[in-house]
């Protein structure tokens, strides 16, 4: 595989990268509007969007390894394929972590969850912008961008164990809203798992660029 071939094939998979970015940061933004609005189309988009997501993950996979094939794991050094796997990999997990959010029965919530709701809401929009940060960070192996995202950690999981203490507050004001609470929980261990991912990435990225020395993947 000659150089300029290899050149196109990283400008193909960063284009990929971006868009996986983007399916999964909709799918997020999606789940979270299923808290609300529940309802079966809402669920039946998400599953298909996790197909998606597995199908352009599985292409950037096999692009990556037809790299590592041609030309070995640095392929002109000027990515790591193996990295772009995990990278793929990371985001189609988040893409399922949104899933899951949407998959909850929401059907019996009501107005007096009106506060961990926008908890929950702002949780999913620090996340998002984390994503898109990460993604960003991922495609153009931006350390400054990288670095940015695990800057933030610390207030992702402020707000996660704000909605987990407010839920609690409301399963011991009102008893009869603890299954209903229960599923919110669950909601807001996806996205601190998410939100786990999201800084995967950007370790994936760091560890890119510093060859290792400076951060370690959590792998």
């Amino acid at each position: 595989m000659q150089d300029d071939e290899i050149a196109r094939v990283f400008d193909d998979l960063q284009d990929k990268v971006l868009a996986l970015g983007d399916r999964v940061g909709g799918m997020l933004i999606r789940s979270a509007g299923l808290l609300q609005h529940p309802g079966l189309e809402g669920q039946e988009w998400l599953g298909e969007e996790v197909r998606n997501a597995r199908q352009l993950r599985l292409a950037i996979e096999m692009r990556c390894l037809a790299l590592v094939a041609a030309k070995g794991p640095d392929a002109g050094s000027r990515r790591n394929p193996t990295i772009l796997i995990e990278i793929a990999s990371d985001l189609e997990l988040i893409g399922e972590h949104a899933w899951q959010i949407g998959r909850a029965d929401y059907a019996a919530l009501d107005g007096c969850y009106g506060d961990s709701l926008i908890s929950i809401h702002h949780l999913v929009g620090v996340v998002g912008s984390m994503l898109r940060q990460a993604v960003w960070a991922a495609a153009q192996r931006d350390e400054a961008a990288a670095q940015g995202v695990l800057a933030r950690a610390a207030e992702t999981a402020s707000l996660y164990e704000t909605a987990h203490e407010e839920l609690r507050g409301l399963m011991q004001r009102q008893p009869r809203s603890v299954s209903q609470a229960v599923h919110l929980a669950h909601s807001v261990n996806q996205l601190g798992l998410a939100a786990e991912k999201v800084v995967s990435i950007c370790e994936w990225v760091l560890f890119e660029i510093r060859g290792g020395t400076d951060a370690t993947p959590n792998v």
